[in-house]
């Protein structure tokens, strides 16, 4: 298994980026990004006001008025290190965190999602013997699950797995793409209950979980249990 990318998003409301004194507070606050700064006066809150990139450009990040979006690609010093990998991203949502919750009024929901690839698993072979029981005549090119659960009472989990499509030269053609998307969603929509100092680590110590004991059973046998169960 190596970690392909990682993704953060938190939704938030009361920053106007279109002020420059703002953004540059947040530029400051962010430091281990360069940004290339540009307000757009009257676009759709969703528009990003500031693009940045850390040093050596493993993480992005995107903010509008109304939402952060980090993106972390890993190459190959970190991407077969699961812990080094979770180390990293920790950093970079702790950094945004602190720093929506010192100039933003309100925050909203927050969502992580962590791409592995499984060199060593055919995903055709291995989703239809442990995942469907589909009977499917001819040479397979494409194939897909997702499921859903709440942990909880507080966060969707949201599992995908896709084969992986690129150059036959490549060694993961062909081969099994988990992505793990957790959000607290359920806890700010349907609970009520907003975003708490405690969110974002109870994510990331979940996501942890899963990749260290949940994806080697669901791939091999077919199998994803809820220890709330």
């Amino acid at each position: 298994m190596i970690v392909n990318s990682a993704q953060y998003t938190l939704a938030f409301s009361g920053l106007n980026l279109d002020d420059l004194h703002v953004r540059r507070q947040v530029e400051d606050a962010l430091s281990s990004y360069r940004f290339t700064l540009f307000a757009l006066h009257g676009a759709p809150l969703e528009v990003p006001r500031m693009v940045g990139v850390t040093r050596h450009g493993h993480a992005q990040i995107q903010i509008s008025n109304g939402r952060v979006n980090m993106r972390v690609l890993f190459d190959s010093a970190y991407q077969n290190d699961l812990l080094r990998c979770f180390d990293y991203v920790t950093d970079k949502i702790k950094e945004i965190e602190a720093t929506m919750r010192q100039y933003a009024p309100a925050l909203g929901e927050s969502g992580i999602m962590v791409r592995y690839n499984f060199q060593e698993y055919d995903a055709i072979r291995q989703m239809q013997d442990q995942i469907f029981s589909w009977q499917i005549q001819g040479k397979l090119y494409d194939i897909g699950a997702r499921f859903c659960i709440v942990k909880d009472k507080k966060y969707f989990v949201n599992i995908y797995l896709d084969p992986i499509h690129v150059s036959v030269e490549n060694p993961f053609a062909g081969k099994v793409s988990v992505m793990v998307d957790i959000n607290d969603r359920y806890a700010e929509k349907i609970m009520k209950q907003p975003m708490s100092q405690q969110t974002n680590v109870e994510i990331l110590a979940l996501h942890r979980m899963i990749a260290e004991k949940k994806l080697l059973p669901l791939l091999q046998e077919g199998r994803f249990d809820d220890d709330d169960e």
